[in-house]
């Protein structure tokens, strides 16, 4: 599951050269059929643009397979952290 958002998670070109860095946690329900559903905030990482790049990678990743038959619950909620840190290339130059 972690690979196939990460998959779809970027860092916007946009927000990158504005040096826009920043966590947010979000909460999200994978149900029975593995369909993402209720991808709500919790904490903003203070940037709307990373905000909702992080929510599509969710929303893109889905469908998730589906629970084994003998799995007794009907959906699973998670927790997820993501975070945008620019790492300033090694060296210098100059």
């Amino acid at each position: 599951m972690k690979r196939k958002i990460e998959f779809y998670w970027d860092y916007p070109a946009l927000a990158a050269r504005n040096g826009w860095q920043g966590s947010l946690f979000l909460n999200f329900t994978i149900n029975r059929d593995g369909t993402v559903s209720a991808v709500r905030l919790e904490r903003s990482s203070g940037y709307p643009m990373l905000d909702d790049a992080a929510i599509t990678a969710i929303r893109l990743a889905a469908p998730f397979p589906p629970f084994p038959a003998d799995f007794t619950v009907e959906d699973l909620s998670i927790k997820g952290q993501f975070q945008y840190h620019i790492v300033a290339p090694r060296g210098g130059g100059g």
